[in-house]
């Protein structure tokens, strides 16, 4: 577990002024690059999305069809890749994209270390795949690299990425999130239950 650090403000304000306008991508790169200042990073899948897939599962729907066809996730921003590790654990296709190569490792370094504490919930569903990728979120290259089209994804996990962003760029998320969310309906779930496509977005604690 990664126990986060404390930062002086004037730290962060020095960092960003480096990263003004449409730099948003290089600076939060640059963080994890360094990977010394990271204080968002608490190390756990956030308890509220655990509790919503353990108890509240039909909100977003199941992670299996009724065809047999697991539904895909995805949390842009996704840090050391915890919840999106989370998400596979309970029988979805997880992904999780990150602009910094190193996050990217960080994540695989989190699954190979830390397999066991991410157990299947379900043995008839299993575990889902578990795809990390860097890239940015607002172009498609990351997309093709791992072979999902657009409105490919059932479920997109928000939790501080939304908040990360320059306020300008809010519009340009939202219409983003059309792009990739699955067109509708998007199936039933083992139960017989209709689900649509979701977007779960959390503000930062």
């Amino acid at each position: 577990m990664t126990t986060p650090t404390n930062i002086d403000a004037k730290d962060i304000r020095a960092h960003w002024a480096k990263y003004q306008g449409d730099k948003d991508v290089a600076g939060w790169a640059s963080l994890w690059d360094k990977c010394d200042n990271l204080p968002w990073d608490r190390g756990f899948p956030h308890p509220a999305l655990e509790d919503t897939l353990a108890q509240r599962a039909g909100t977003i729907g199941g992670p299996i069809t009724e065809d047999g066809e697991r539904r895909k996730a995805l949390v842009p921003g996704c840090g050391r890749g915890v919840d999106v590790l989370l998400f596979a654990s309970f029988g979805y296709d997880a992904y999780g994209l990150e602009c910094s190569a190193a996050a990217v490792e960080s994540c695989k370094k989190e699954e190979k270390e830390n397999h066991s504490r991410y157990r299947v919930r379900d043995e008839k569903v299993g575990r889902g795949k578990v795809t990390f990728v860097q890239g940015d979120f607002f172009d498609d290259t990351w997309l093709k690299e791992i072979g999902v089209p657009r409105n490919g994804f059932e479920v997109i996990y928000d939790h501080t990425f939304f908040c990360a962003l320059n306020p300008e760029l809010r519009p340009k998320w939202a219409l983003r999130h059309t792009e990739l969310l699955a067109s509708l309906p998007v199936g039933k779930d083992k139960n017989g239950v209709i689900h649509d496509r979701v977007s779960i977005w959390r503000r930062r604690d």
